[in-house]
């Protein structure tokens, strides 16, 4: 799920043409984050590298695994792994990922990090949205409490990107547990 702010308001939106809309949205601001004006784009690190990142986390059953290199265009390219865990009725995907400081691939992998305002707290169809500092890294935390879901993101370093998303969860400390065991200082270190 997409999400992007415009206007002083939250706005949900699904689906790929939504994340063209945010690049171009994002494009015509012009209004580029201080890591995006200090480097330069550079190739993504490996996908294997960052699967190498996951930690197992205790109590969670490792599921299904993915790791690989995404286009966007011929100069936007991401690489990721994440990892499905489940406990109980419990689920959640863990994600790493690496922009190579492309400001259109930070746009669409950690859009609510990269268009909201530092500070922002507000509410949004259902969910608290809060934009807040996570080891010293800019991050976003969504939460839905009727249904159980949500998501924090963190950009480490300008470039990477840690996330987990809850699709059955029982509240955002549960998310920030699983999060807190992502090694963010080797995250940063990758090349």
């Amino acid at each position: 799920m997409l999400r992007f702010h415009t206007a002083g308001r939250i706005t949900w939106a699904r689906g790929r043409s939504c994340a063209l809309l945010i690049i171009a949205l994002g494009a015509a601001t012009g209004t580029p984050t201080r890591a995006q004006t200090q480097n330069k784009p550079v190739p993504p690190v490996a996908a294997a590298a960052l699967q190498k990142l996951l930690p197992a986390v205790d109590g969670w059953a490792n599921g299904a695994s993915r790791a690989d290199l995404v286009e966007l265009s011929p100069d936007a390219k991401y690489s990721f792994a994440s990892v499905a865990l489940t406990k109980d009725a419990f689920r959640v995907k863990l994600q790493l990922a690496d922009s190579g400081f492309h400001p259109d691939v930070l746009l669409v992998i950690a859009t609510m990090v990269a268009t909201m305002p530092e500070g922002y707290s507000g509410e949004a169809s259902g969910a608290t949205i809060k934009r807040t500092v996570i080891a010293d890294s800019p991050a976003a935390e969504s939460w839905h409490a009727q249904n159980g879901t949500g998501e924090i993101t963190v950009v480490v370093g300008g470039r990477f990107v840690a996330s987990v998303e809850a699709s059955k969860a029982d509240g955002l400390d549960t998310l920030r547990a699983i999060l807190a065991k992502v090694d963010f200082k080797a995250l940063a270190a990758l090349k």
